[in-house]
């Protein structure tokens, strides 16, 4: 069986991904340059799937993170990148994102304590 944290991780690790790449980037970037919204919609899927399998009995401890959201955003742009609202993902990079590391952390750390 997969440690649990591996998912939890995959998470961290993307959105540190986006972090670095989104630095002194713009809204206006990511619609219009292809290498950094393919970079950016790859991240946001790895981060959604990540998401779907965190266990529920982890998801239920923690039921204020967005998990549903994570997954369907992902799946709004794994089936439908055709008319993907960038405005949309731009937000989730600037404003959720920040908002679920450190409650990310706060869970790995747990878990940690209880092992």
């Amino acid at each position: 069986m997969k440690d649990d944290s591996v998912y939890l991780r995959h998470i961290l690790d993307e959105i540190a991904f986006l972090e670095r790449i989104a630095k002194d980037r713009t809204l206006n970037d990511l619609i219009n340059d292809d290498y950094f919204s393919h970079a950016v919609r790859s991240a946001i899927e790895v981060i959604g799937e990540a998401a779907n399998n965190v266990p529920e009995s982890v998801k239920g401890e923690y039921p204020d993170l967005p998990w549903k959201e994570m997954a369907a955003l992902r799946n709004r742009i794994i089936h439908g990148y055709f008319r993907i609202d960038y405005s949309i993902v731009w937000d989730v990079i600037v404003n959720d994102l920040p908002e679920v590391k450190p409650a990310i952390f706060t869970i790995l750390r747990d878990m940690d304590q209880h092992s």
